[in-house]
């Protein structure tokens, strides 16, 4: 856990964080599906946008990220974009502020909009991958931003292997779930987390729109047209809050510096170390 880093810190240990990113963390929220997928159910309140942006809006990112991370890590935007990746688009950092800005007053209202005054009843999943941890608290916390904007929250601890069962076979409506994913290119990316035919793992895609978008990306090999279409899937999963992005983590470990005098790596984990043979003795 990266919020009790300060107590090893404080003994005489050094942390020692990857180059790049290595973890993204946020949140799915289920039964997200367009209307040409069997499984769609136009009474799930989560396919409506204005909810979507409600809880988007409910969440207190900054103080989210200095409690249960330790405040590690930089935001993020868009799930599964990066600036040091294809497809970037700096302009969602200048909007993200006035699109997803924490203002309960305001998820309130755009519930009113999308026809719950009075909210409505969801489950928020307390699960864990490895390289996250923290996936739990973060489980544990989203009830308390929900529950202030009239939305009433079940939770339910469940292996994640029982929720991938779900959410692969289409099935978690009504369901909010904590994620983990790597810094990778984006097309593995968008292939588990985005797509909702044979391909897609988590199938939250609200518009068909995303599928035939990435089908273009996959089969195009040129390199400005593969830019393109990429921002063009990043943008309509801003303004669309296809998911609850919270922040991206670094890698990290924490070391004696008596023992390891230097260990750098570039990123890219979620569960066991690698480049191993960087580490450097201390003199």
């Amino acid at each position: 856990y990266r919020a009790l880093q300060k107590d090893s810190v404080a003994k005489g240990s050094k942390v020692v964080n990857t180059q790049l990113p290595s973890i993204q963390f946020g949140f799915i929220m289920g039964g997200v599906y367009h209307p040409g997928m069997p499984t769609y159910d136009p009474n799930t309140p989560l396919v409506n946008v204005k909810v979507r942006e409600a809880i988007n809006r409910s969440i207190n990112r900054t103080e989210l990220v200095n409690t249960i991370l330790g405040g590690e890590g930089s935001p993020q935007v868009v799930w599964g974009y990066h600036s040091t990746l294809e497809g970037w688009n700096s302009d969602w950092e200048k909007r993200f502020q006035d699109k997803y800005a924490y203002d309960p007053a305001r998820a309130r209202a755009l519930l009113k909009e999308a026809g719950y005054p009075d909210g409505f009843k969801t489950t928020v999943v307390v699960t864990s991958l490895p390289g996250a941890p923290e996936m739990i608290d973060g489980a544990q916390a989203l009830p308390l931003y929900l529950n202030k904007i009239g939305i009433e929250v079940k939770t339910v601890e469940m292996e994640f292997s029982k929720l991938r069962e779900l959410y692969r076979a289409a099935k978690t409506h009504d369901l909010i779930y904590p994620i983990r994913g790597s810094y990778r290119p984006l097309e593995p990316t968008l292939r588990f987390y985005n797509i909702s035919g044979k391909e897609g793992f988590h199938q939250v895609v609200p518009d068909n729109l995303l599928n035939v978008k990435y089908q273009q990306f996959v089969n195009s090999v040129n390199g400005a047209e593969r830019e393109r279409i990429l921002k063009e899937i990043g943008e309509f999963k801003f303004i669309n809050y296809t998911e609850i992005p919270i922040a991206w983590l670094p890698g990290q470990i924490v070391v004696n510096p008596k023992v390891v005098g230097e260990y750098i790596f570039p990123g890219n984990i979620n569960g066991p170390l690698s480049h191993l043979e960087y580490v450097k003795p201390a003199q």
